[in-house]
């Protein structure tokens, strides 16, 4: 018996999706788990008789008695997501596991229609990883029935490499597109505001600096010398989805060693309350406040709550432990 599980190429670098799924590889690889890669391409250009040879390659290492994590979505379409389904189970007592990293049809409104299908699909499976505890709620009000649930929490972020010592700084860091977040061009607090990413047009808030896009190491290495990462978003369709799915970023910035603000209905707003790694807010203008008032005394026993967990994701264990449990549940109950 051997484990597999399934990795995303194709994408641009900038990929959230791409990057979030070559982590989680990248990690199941120390646990010993074999790399079934998937580039993505318009699944409209093979006829069914080229798809299936394709599948065929993709699981080509799989045998009989195997388990397979499929990392999903895909972003080649529910039907290939289908088809590769269907071609596993074609196998002898093979086993299925889904690690959900979005929900299409909830992730973009115009897919609804497709959220019936969805939970056909993850009800033929044998386990399913899901983001957060609000997100197995909404699916199974959706219509899930399997049994085999793993909540997944938070984003690893895996640093192979030392850090800059965080120091007190009254500024935000935010790793968004200013094209995707409004709230960066309509910057109105008086604490500053670091975008890495482009402006778009002429950048007049003096409040606020675009770094440009930042490789993964930069990105850590800037995030690294202090201040705090923001979370958030004014757009309702976003916030709606914040509070059933895992911020990326959010991970970035606390594996970073720096403490957080978050929205308070984000999904694992409760775990950063708990482990006080940050602040949870309603509005930028109270994490405006905050930030103008704290003290350095008061950063500093953040940022140590923050240094202890951030070992959990800098060694990917959220990944680990998800991984393995979903592992677990599989074997012990055949």
């Amino acid at each position: 018996m051997r484990t597999h599980i399934t990795n995303l190429y194709g994408q641009s670098s900038e990929s959230t999706a791409m990057i979030s799924q070559n982590m989680t590889a990248q990690v199941a690889r120390e646990l010993g788990i074999n790399e079934l890669g998937i580039y993505n391409y318009p699944i409209t250009v093979d006829s069914p008789g080229e798809l299936s040879t394709r599948l065929d390659g993709i699981i080509a290492s799989v045998s009989a008695e195997d388990i397979v994590i499929l990392q999903l979505p895909t972003w080649n379409s529910l039907e290939f997501e289908q088809a590769l389904v269907n071609k596993l189970k074609s196998y002898r007592n093979v086993k299925i596991a889904i690690y959900l990293h979005d929900v299409v049809p909830l992730q973009f409104k115009s897919n609804y229609y497709l959220m019936a299908p969805y939970i056909e699909l993850f009800n033929q499976v044998d386990c399913l990883i899901v983001p957060s505890e609000n997100m197995k709620n909404r699916l199974i009000e959706e219509g899930l029935t399997i049994e085999n649930i793993i909540i997944q929490q938070m984003w690893d972020h895996p640093i192979a490499y030392d850090l800059s010592k965080t120091t007190f700084k009254r500024e935000i860091h935010f790793a968004g597109s200013a094209e995707k977040f409004d709230f960066v061009k309509d910057w109105a607090g008086e604490i500053p505001l670091k975008v890495y990413s482009n402006p778009i047009g002429e950048d007049l808030n003096e409040k606020t600096t675009y770094l440009g896009w930042h490789s993964d190491a930069a990105l850590v290495s800037h995030l690294s010398e202090g201040g705090f990462g923001l979370v958030w978003t004014e757009n309702p369709d976003i916030q709606e989805y914040f509070a059933l799915c895992n911020s990326y970023k959010l991970g970035t910035y606390l594996a970073a060693g720096i403490p957080v603000i978050v929205p308070r209905n984000l999904s694992n707003a409760q775990l950063i309350n708990d482990h006080q790694l940050g602040f949870v807010v309603d509005s930028l203008d109270e994490a405006d406040a905050i930030i103008a008032k704290i003290s350095m005394e008061e950063y500093e026993v953040f940022k140590e709550n923050v240094a202890n967990f951030a070992f959990l994701l800098r060694t990917g264990q959220f990944t680990k432990k998800v991984l393995t449990d979903a592992i677990h549940q599989i074997v012990l109950n055949k």
